[in-house]
């Protein structure tokens, strides 16, 4: 009779713990937005940068699950655009916009463009 309230107690007890992990491991995000892509702002539509230089593509990936449990879709969201938005900082692109929908693997593809002149263009 103990050993059957023990395992219904431990039972209880695993189910709590792997809950609270899917919930805090869906809620992370793994990440930072580096100080350089904090200027690159993302856009919807290509239309609205008529007067800007396309200076490439960024392809993203991201984990969608972590073990069994899924991420949220808003999660991948914001670290395909945190990703895409790093790696056009380093292509000198202040926009991305994107070009394809998020994958359920949590991939995703950017075009760079550049709209501000760059800092070797930039008057003293």
């Amino acid at each position: 009779m103990n050993t059957l309230r023990l395992r219904r107690g431990y039972s209880a007890r695993l189910i709590l713990f792997v809950g609270s992990c899917s919930c805090f491991l869906g809620g992370c995000t793994w990440v930072p937005l580096t100080p350089a892509g904090e200027y690159v702002q993302v856009i919807r539509s290509a239309s609205d940068l008529a007067d800007c230089e396309r200076v490439g593509g960024v392809s993203a990936q991201t984990r969608s699950r972590i073990g069994i449990f899924s991420r949220s879709d808003e999660k991948i969201e914001e670290e395909l655009q945190a990703l895409a938005r790093n790696d056009a900082s380093e292509m000198g692109a202040d926009y991305v916009v994107p070009e394809s929908a998020a994958s359920a693997e949590g991939r995703q593809r950017f075009a760079a463009y550049r709209c501000l002149p760059s800092a070797a263009d930039r008057p003293n």
